[in-house]
């Protein structure tokens, strides 16, 4: 891997979970506008659901390719990573399932809690955005997408996406405790 795809936090202090999230920042900020618009167009397997959006998973895309989509998803499967996140909860954590989206102006996701999916979801931001705020209910929160910051947060908990006034490229990745 290139050292442009290495991990590297913004800060060698990490955050603490507190009130059921926290947000921080990132240096690796693969971008996502070089996709053509075509290709995500091709993965848009949301059509017809609350949130119209494509979703790039790593097990939906060729195993050797090496789009900025697939490779931060490569990225995420790294001890640097899940140990960067274990430090956040204070426990170690498995990475799960993860996708990256493109959600586009006008749309929206419904309010869901991402039950099942794990212990802890992880919101990774790759442009600043016009709208498109993360939406935490449970604690009177907002989190406005902001290139190369993420938000983690615990699961089950409320949550739901505004609608964007801008392209919004982010990535989700689920860790569950061990």
């Amino acid at each position: 891997m290139s050292s442009e795809c290495e991990w590297q936090p913004s800060n060698e202090i990490a955050p603490t979970l507190t009130a059921g999230h926290v947000s921080f920042e990132f240096q690796f900020s693969p971008d996502f506008a070089l996709i053509p618009r075509e290709w995500w167009a091709h993965h848009r397997i949301r059509t017809g659901w609350t949130a119209d959006f494509a979703w790039i998973r790593r097990n939906h895309h060729h195993l050797t390719c090496r789009c900025a989509a697939c490779r931060f998803l490569d990225m995420m499967n790294t001890d640097s990573v899940t140990d960067w996140v274990a430090r956040i909860v204070g426990n170690p954590v498995k990475l799960g399932d993860m996708h990256c989206a493109l959600m586009e102006p006008g749309h929206c996701v419904n309010t869901h809690d991402d039950r099942n999916k794990g212990d802890y979801a992880v919101v990774w931001y790759f442009n600043n955005c016009d709208g498109g705020e993360l939406m935490l209910p449970n604690t009177c929160s907002f989190v406005q997408p902001k290139k190369n910051t993420a938000v983690l947060f615990t699961v089950p908990q409320p949550h739901y996406v505004k609608s964007s006034k801008t392209d919004r490229y982010s990535c989700t990745t689920w860790f569950s405790k061990v």
